[in-house]
């Protein structure tokens, strides 16, 4: 019985220093650049090799190419991609690189029961693929193209003085990013089965819920159209889609600017012509004041709070003066708060050559609303007069038109449902006068004799 005992200890003793060794020399073989035994690349042996032998080992044994087809299925949709045709390939460097970065490097003895865990178990190193970036991603676009569906939010409509809700839609996108991982693991894996593509849900942002209180219109406003340039009634066409159908709940404020965006060619507006410092220039957007303005007013008899507005530089024709809003990117905005008790929603559209805004609301929220311009000023432009030694002496002309500024007050006289009144100052508005320019010429004439 002794025996055994001293015995089992001594088996134990040896078999540890064996792994020690054992282990020592696995340790010193890959500090030595030599993968450890035991690891395999796809399948491939590669123990016991140096990097540059590793990558030679797999390229003698197997092609790099991949030729395979892969099926891509999206309900009854269906899509063919040949591997070929989008240069998919083991990058065998990187799939041995991916050895060396995974396994522990420190040489000291105090890190080799690290390197020992490591090396305990066989590990598979998984080929790494590479392809044409630029061709996948095209692919997939197109992919998505076909698969989009547009989601829909909930709108209120309104004809015949009655309010209808168009319920919302759930849209829905492809995942470019978990569909081209399933792509590449099919391709890894050799597996004959289709590859399913992953679509992501997109949710409306307003849904009929948002609307059901909604029963009435606020406000409406409405100005004419100036056909003579079609890409500034484009525009304005564009601005009102965009508008169109926009709830602001209570207590939110609305910004003309971050609902229609940068008005740039990029984003689908046109060149038209625009105010811009007092001078009529071509501008991306141009005419877009004209929605801003015809909403501004359509808040205002709404009896919705202004929080930013500015007027031009010089009144517009389509609406009295001081009644004009003008916004320019992300320099001047036209803001306004929903102080009402319930949400608004705002129809913008074109009929018969006017641009019509509304903004609909709950019943309750109704109120009389009186627009009064007060404290109206016309101050006459001066006229400058100079000389010019270009012009015949005798001569005068008018090198610049002058125009007549303008100051004046809007108030805004709210009835309530209980009959009371109030009044409140909407804006005191200065647009300056621009003196006209005068030219007199001061060159003399040639005297000339007949002979």
């Amino acid at each position: 019985m002794k025996r055994k005992i001293i015995l089992i200890p001594l088996i134990v003793i040896i078999q540890l220093s064996f792994n020690i060794v054992t282990g020592a020399a696995w340790v010193t073989s890959f500090s030595e650049g030599l993968i450890p035994s035991g690891i395999t690349v796809g399948g491939e042996k590669v123990g016991g090799l140096t990097r540059e032998q590793a990558v030679l080992h797999l390229k003698n044994n197997s092609s790099n190419l991949i030729d395979q087809r892969i099926t891509i299925k999206d309900g009854e949709k269906e899509w063919s991609l040949q591997t070929q045709d989008y240069n998919f390939r083991y990058d065998y460097n990187k799939s041995v690189n991916h050895i060396m970065t995974e396994m522990p490097l420190s040489k000291e003895p105090s890190e080799w029961l690290n390197t020992l865990k490591w090396q305990s178990k066989k590990r598979d190193i998984p080929l790494e693929v590479i392809w044409e970036q630029q061709k996948l991603t095209d692919f997939l676009n197109d992919m998505y193209q076909e698969t989009f569906i547009p989601l829909q939010d909930a709108k209120i409509v309104y004809q015949n003085n009655r309010t209808m809700i168009k319920p919302e839609k759930k849209g829905q996108e492809l995942d470019l990013k978990i569909t081209a991982e399933r792509i590449v693991e099919n391709i890894l894996t050799g597996k004959p089965d289709p590859v399913y593509v992953v679509k992501n849900s997109l949710l409306p942002q307003v849904v009929s819920q948002d609307l059901k209180e909604i029963d009435r219109n606020l406000g409406f406003f409405t100005t004419n159209l100036d056909n003579t340039t079609s890409n500034r009634s484009y525009n304005i066409s564009l601005s009102a889609q965009y508008l169109d159908g926009t709830v602001v709940m209570p207590g939110e404020v609305f910004s003309f600017n971050n609902q229609v965006g940068p008005r740039t060619l990029e984003n689908g507006f046109k060149r038209a012509p625009q105010i811009v410092g007092g001078r009529l220039t071509q501008g991306a957007g141009g005419g877009v004041c004209q929605m801003a303005t015809t909403l501004y007013n359509a808040a205002l008899r709404a009896g919705l709070e202004i929080v930013e507005r500015s007027h031009h530089s010089s009144p517009v024709s389509y609406v009295p003066v001081g009644r004009d809003a003008t916004v320019f990117d992300d320099q001047l905005d036209l803001k306004i708060k929903n102080n009402l008790f319930h949400p608004i929603a705002l129809e913008c559209n074109i009929e018969n050559n006017a641009l019509k805004v509304r903004v609909l609301g709950n019943s309750k929220d109704y109120k009389q609303v009186c627009i009064i311009t007060r404290d109206f000023v016309k101050i006459l432009p001066n006229v400058s007069t100079i000389k010019n030694p270009d012009l015949e002496e005798g001569t005068v002309r008018q090198s610049k038109k002058g125009r007549s500024g303008h100051g004046v007050k809007v108030y805004r006289v709210i009835t309530g449902q209980d009959g009371q009144e109030f009044e409140e100052l909407i804006s005191d508005d200065y647009y300056q006068s621009v003196n006209a320019v005068i030219e007199m010429g001061t060159k003399k004439l040639e005297e000339t004799i007949d002979k």
